[in-house]
């Protein structure tokens, strides 16, 4: 499984579903969203999480503005963590998002 098959899979099942979700997206609020469900196979949810480092692990933020946990080297981790992270930031991702949202000029965020 390699990130552009991730990034491939996804592009085609927004695309599959994109007059309703453009729908849906025009009807949320306050805070426009959209979502999903089944957008990846299963088994590839499966491993994905599988590969996710243990909670524990990674560094706690805890403000008045946030607490979470938060992974900060990529590197550290199973790379399927790193392909599941930047399929959602590939090309045809973006344009299919574009397309859902009316958000013209979308960018990956590679950092």
């Amino acid at each position: 499984m390699t990130q552009e098959a991730i990034a491939t899979q996804i592009a085609q099942h927004l695309t599959v579903h994109k007059d309703a979700l453009a729908q849906y997206w025009r009807q949320s609020g306050p805070v426009r969203h959209f979502y999903l469900d089944d957008l990846l196979p299963a088994e590839w949810a499966m491993q994905f999480y599988k590969a996710l480092p243990d909670p524990e692990s990674l560094l706690e933020r805890n403000s008045i503005k946030e607490r979470k946990r938060v992974g900060i080297k990529l590197e550290n981790y199973d790379e399927l963590v790193g392909f599941i992270l930047f399929a959602f930031q590939e090309q045809p991702v973006l344009d299919i998002v574009s397309e859902i949202t009316g958000c013209k000029g979308l960018h990956a965020d590679r950092s």
